[in-house]
């Protein structure tokens, strides 16, 4: 659930995800609201890509490969 936006204090754009501090909660950590289209993230054994804001599906590398950042925004699935 994204933060009402009258409490939203600041932003930051941090690698490919948009975050924000909220002052509801004073000492709040920062939390993802959004992410930059076409940006991907190695996850848990595979990566996603930003749809639009979103991150899409988890798309699983192939056996005997791990996902490797080639930039801050930009991965593969490479020889582990």
């Amino acid at each position: 659930m994204l933060p009402n936006l009258s409490t939203i204090a600041a932003f930051v754009v941090s690698a490919s995800v948009l975050m924000c501090k909220t002052s509801a909660t004073p000492g709040a950590t920062t939390m993802p609201i959004m992410c930059i289209h076409g940006a991907m993230k190695c996850v848990s054994g595979g990566y996603q890509v930003c749809f639009y804001g979103y991150w899409g599906d988890l798309v699983r590398c192939p056996t005997n490969t791990v996902c490797k950042y080639t930039s801050p925004t930009s991965v593969i699935c490479g020889w582990a």
